[in-house]
């Protein structure tokens, strides 16, 4: 039964990574493909862990955490690269708040989280 469940559970995930390969080869903006590559990445852990668990095998955990890190660092340097070039055309990246409107909830639009 776990066999089974193990299975299907890689085969989805590897059907899974097949979507969003499509999507980062053919999105539209720099951010879609930022997003199929997270994906990419988080499903790759879980094939990782899953064929861990298929292999009884305790080393490619090891592997698991360092394409985690791997993964969380270049998404990061992309994010931070995206900034950049947009704060070089002179556009704001995201609307200055100040700490009151933070505080007080201004930028939500939701009166029930006005004080």
């Amino acid at each position: 039964m776990i066999a089974i469940a193990l299975g299907m559970s890689i085969s989805m995930l590897g059907v899974g990574v097949l979507f969003a390969l499509w999507r980062l080869l053919k999105g539209p903006t720099p951010l879609d493909r930022l997003l199929a590559f997270d994906v990419i990445n988080g499903m790759v852990v879980a094939l990782i862990a899953l064929l861990s668990i298929v292999w009884q095998e305790t080393y490619y955990l090891e592997a698991l955490v360092l394409f985690s890190v791997f993964g969380f660092l270049s998404i990061a340097t992309i994010v931070f690269y995206l900034d950049m070039a947009v704060a070089d055309r002179g556009q704001t990246s995201f609307p200055a708040a100040t700490p009151e409107q933070v505080i007080d909830g201004a930028d939500s639009g939701d009166e029930r989280y006005d004080l």
